[in-house]
């Protein structure tokens, strides 16, 4: 027998029609411009790939992970690509276990000879080996644990933060990754609320 409490937390605002508009139109003036520049940057590589070492500070169950992955960017048109990463976490012996984060989204800024400067949205799910009590549950300590107390093995993730890129030659690239790391545990569940993790990748890789 079990007890279980799910926070629920109220809407901070709307979007209104007209609200939204503006946004839709600016992101077109954002491509447009982009395009423009990506024409007349064609000489430039479209391509990074590279590996990384990434740090994840876990809010719930509050433990700070170490970990390792690549990074893969493709250059849409100059300032905007494609960006996607994949990290594993292998503390078997943590609350969670192994942890496996894939995200893949899109990053937008400035990029010129020697440094970039980005912002990043990318979904993404996260895996856990081991399934632990949900944030924000009350469980009876009973055993074994009742499943509604579990968190799924895995479940949504959302990336947003920035990324700072140095060109130290025309071929290499060294890149900072700095982002809110989101997991919404329960992503099933209706009620099921988002939970805020900071992560830091710092990798290196190679431009074609």
């Amino acid at each position: 027998m079990h007890t279980s409490e799910i926070s629920s937390q109220p809407a901070h605002g709307r979007v209104t029609a007209a609200s939204s508009n503006r946004l839709i139109m600016l992101a077109i003036v954002i491509v447009l411009v982009g395009s423009c520049q990506g024409r007349a940057q064609s000489a430039d590589s479209h391509v990074d790939v590279g590996a990384h070492y990434s740090a994840l500070v876990l809010g719930d169950p509050g433990q700070a992970r170490s970990g390792a992955g690549g990074w893969f960017t493709y250059q849409l048109v100059r300032g905007i690509a494609l960006d996607a990463d994949v990290s594993v976490f292998s503390s078997e012996n943590a609350t969670g276990g192994r942890v496996s984060q894939a995200l893949i989204g899109a990053s937008l800024g400035w990029r010129g000879q020697r440094i970039g400067l980005f912002g990043k949205v990318r979904p993404g799910l996260v895996h856990f080996s081991n399934r632990f009590i949900a944030p924000g549950i009350v469980c009876i300590a009973i055993f074994p644990t009742p499943e509604s107390c579990l968190v799924d093995s895995t479940n949504l993730a959302l990336d947003v933060g920035g990324v700072f890129n140095l060109y130290p030659t025309r071929s290499s690239v060294l890149r900072v990754d700095v982002g809110n790391t989101a997991f919404r545990f329960g992503s099933h569940k209706p009620s099921a609320d988002w939970t805020q993790h900071l992560q830091v990748n710092i990798g290196a890789g190679w431009r074609f």
